[in-house]
């Protein structure tokens, strides 16, 4: 309010003088006004306010606002010419204040890592303790079964003493009260696919069959089951219990025995012996009951051909086309009177591969059961595989359906008989010999449980290997 009176005043007091004086005043006041409101220029206020008398303090006003920015200049200019001696300054410090933060930092990262390996850790643990929940129970069970089997030998070797003591005192012969014994049937017998024989160099181990039961089982396959063929008409046969390896006889163990390996395939010991002939695993099944001291379940005779070397019946030579005249040995009713091995029979083969079950496969029905459980032409890759890849069936066997083809005892009959039948050997006699379980090379109707095959048995070729069959010795009992 102030300065406005006072202007006034001035213009009102120069309103009579010259000119030249009124446009020096206007000029300033002009000047001074926009260098006030910031759009002026400070030299211009100097230069029209210099010399005007009344404007002294105007003047004193634009040197001022001079000053004033003089000065804010050379205090920006300072600060820019001191920002990097301040950061140069600071650099050290934002580092020492950022090292806690980043040694922080990593420690949380490696927490987090250490935490993490043991968070993968423990899940590897709990699935592996997973895993083998079921071969614990599986040992236990065949632990139990063991120790049943065990103590119900005691009680009948007790029971069989008392009996010769009785006997004895009442003068009955010694062979009458053997007879008695042997006939004694155990009251615990072991499970279904429990070891009692475990696996040597120069076989797989044995693990017990069960016996059908009376009723016996239906072998063959329903008309309506995809891939049958007209040899599998159903009938009834009733098995005795038997021991049977859990796995093809592997190339290792055939040459443990033999000496030779004769296979197509190689780079393991695992994988399973073929180009082996029916003769050839005859020979081997002798020989290897020779090695355990058992009594042989063949007697070969009249040689043809070349057998492989390292087996004792026939020429030794290279491999060739082999025969031999092969007997089985039986007693008067028909039955296996060797302790040694076999070839087991068509019947045991497939009451053995389907494990209690009725499907086309022991998992089940579908294509992808078969895929799960056996190595056949959609996933074998054109090549055999290490016995006891896949799963087990639930009598204890590995690989029954593909891998490769399984010989068996008899000679092929293209008619089932159509009574129920016990035990029995089928025909003995006949070149053309019966295979079963297909193989990697083949389809999968091939590898039914109740698919039949049949070849000349003298043909080594890489389709075909074998496992063997032995009668239960008295008193067996599960292993661990």
């Amino acid at each position: 309010m102030r300065w406005t009176l006072g202007f006034m005043f001035v213009g009102a007091a120069l309103v009579a003088g010259t000119g030249h004086a009124e446009n020096s005043v206007r000029g300033c006041l002009t000047a001074y006004q926009a260098w006030k409101n910031a759009g002026g220029d400070v030299a211009d206020c100097l230069r029209e306010c210099d010399g005007v008398a009344v404007k002294a303090d105007l003047l004193a006003q634009c040197e001022k606002g001079a000053t004033e920015k003089r000065a804010a200049a050379e205090k920006e200019k300072r600060a820019a010419a001191e920002e990097p001696k301040r950061a140069a300054e600071e650099k050290p410090k934002r580092a020492a204040e950022e090292k806690p933060k980043r040694a922080a930092a990593g420690k949380k990262r490696r927490a987090a890592q250490r935490a993490a390996k043991r968070t993968a850790a423990e899940n590897e643990q709990r699935a592996a303790q997973k895993a083998t929940k079921p071969a614990k129970k599986a040992r236990l069970r065949e632990r139990i079964a063991a120790e049943r089997a065990a103590t119900a030998e005691q009680n009948r070797r007790a029971a069989a003493e008392a009996e010769r003591k009785r006997a004895a005192a009442e003068g009955v012969p010694d062979d009458a009260v053997a007879a008695a014994s042997m006939n004694q049937v155990t009251t615990v017998e072991p499970q279904p696919g429990a070891v009692l024989f475990p696996t040597s160099a120069h076989r797989p181990a044995l693990v017990y069959i069960p016996g059908t039961g009376s009723q016996g089982f239906l072998m063959g396959s329903p008309e309506g089951e995809h891939g049958r063929d007209q040899d599998e008409d159903q009938h009834r046969v009733v098995l005795s219990p038997f021991l049977l390896t859990a796995t093809e006889v592997t190339q290792g163990q055939f040459a443990a025995l033999t000496g030779q390996r004769p296979s197509y395939f190689g780079g393991s010991d695992a994988l399973p012996a073929e180009r082996v002939s029916w003769y050839d695993a005859l020979a081997f099944a002798n020989r290897l009951s020779a090695r355990e001291q058992l009594t042989r379940c063949y007697e070969l005779s009249n040689p043809k051909g070349q057998a492989f070397r390292g087996l004792s019946e026939g020429n030794p030579g290279a491999i060739g086309n082999y025969t031999v005249d092969a007997s089985p040995v039986l007693d008067r009713f028909g039955r296996w009177r060797c302790t040694g091995y076999r070839l087991p029979t068509e019947s045991e083969w497939e009451w053995a591969a389907r494990g209690g079950t009725t499907t086309r496969y022991w998992h089940g029905d579908a294509e992808s059961d078969l895929a799960a459980a056996g190595w056949y032409a959609d996933n074998s890759k054109g090549k055999t595989h290490e016995v006891a890849q896949k799963p087990r069936n639930p009598f204890g066997l590995y690989d029954v359906h593909g891998n490769v083809w399984e010989w068996c005892y008899d000679g092929y009959d293209p008619t089932y008989p159509t009574t129920k039948q016990g035990d029995p050997l089928g025909p003995r006699n006949g070149a053309i010999r019966v295979l079963r379980g297909g193989s990697w090379f083949l389809g999968a109707s091939r590898a039914r449980s109740a698919d039949r095959s049949w070849w000349h048995g003298q043909v080594r070729f890489r389709l075909a290997g074998f496992r063997l069959a032995r009668q239960v010795p008295p008193g067996s009992s599960p292993t661990e």
